[in-house]
């Protein structure tokens, strides 16, 4: 996703739909079927436009067609992100995990050419202000293999974002899938820091106007959580003293 932006990057009165009890220490999460709306977003998430003279690309948190209340995002031969100022703290809880799943993808869509940089969905973690923008983001792609890694610089370098295929044509559409990753340390490999709480977004985007594509995807949930825990086994095999 290649963004040409001139918007603030950071938001603030971000409410997630889950209570401070339901999360572990450190914790955040965003629960489209919960969340406090306005004007069918979540309260306190901004839009962002994606490349001038392109359409905008719409988000809206609605029922889908079972009836459960998710974030869809339509993408009519268009670009841009929906974005939230994130409180969780990426020391304690370093594993971003979501709930989402894909419609339809843009034809021919590819994240290693420019020309074909379309995704129906994609999970972006970002912080800097306008100038300095570092990202990272989890894509679904349609041509891209999965696990592909790659790193877009635009805006003279000032604007950096590291991105990886978690999805593609390969993956079943229609069905919700949980994926996970660790954030953490994909931000601090790729940039060499992490950000504090409250000083980071977390952003859900869609692009399909390299392909003249219509695109739709919904996603349930956004958390972040701790690693799981090291199971300590017993060798059986060692002598007993």
């Amino acid at each position: 996703m290649r963004w040409y932006v001139c918007a603030v990057w950071l938001m603030t009165g971000l409410l997630s739909g889950a209570s401070a009890a339901d999360l572990p220490p450190g914790g955040w999460r965003i629960d489209f079927a919960t969340c406090k709306l306005v004007r069918n977003i979540p309260a306190g998430w901004e839009f962002q436009a994606g490349k001038l003279f392109v359409p905008d690309t719409t988000f809206a948190v609605r029922d889908d067609r079972e009836g459960q209340r998710v974030l869809v995002v339509t993408a009519d031969r268009s670009t841009g992100m929906l974005m939230g100022l994130a409180g969780g703290d990426l020391k304690r809880c370093p594993i971003l995990r979501w709930k989402w799943r894909v419609r339809n993808l843009p034809k021919g869509g590819d994240s290693r050419f420019e020309d074909r940089d379309d995704q129906s969905l994609a999970i972006y973690l970002g912080a800097g202000g306008t100038l300095h923008r570092k990202s990272v983001s989890y894509r679904w792609d349609t041509d891209t293999p999965i696990g592909t890694e790659g790193v877009l610089t635009y805006v003279a370098g000032l604007v950096s974002t590291f991105y990886r295929t978690v999805c593609n044509r390969e993956t079943p559409l229609h069905e919700w899938r949980i994926e996970e990753v660790d954030v953490a340390a994909d931000f601090q490999k790729q940039f060499g820091y992490l950000p504090e709480p409250d000083q980071y977004i977390i952003g859900v985007a869609a692009n399909s106007q390299h392909t003249g594509s219509d695109t739709v995807g919904e996603v349930a949930w956004i958390e972040l959580v701790p690693r799981p825990e090291k199971k300590v086994t017993s060798d059986s095999s060692a002598p007993v003293r």
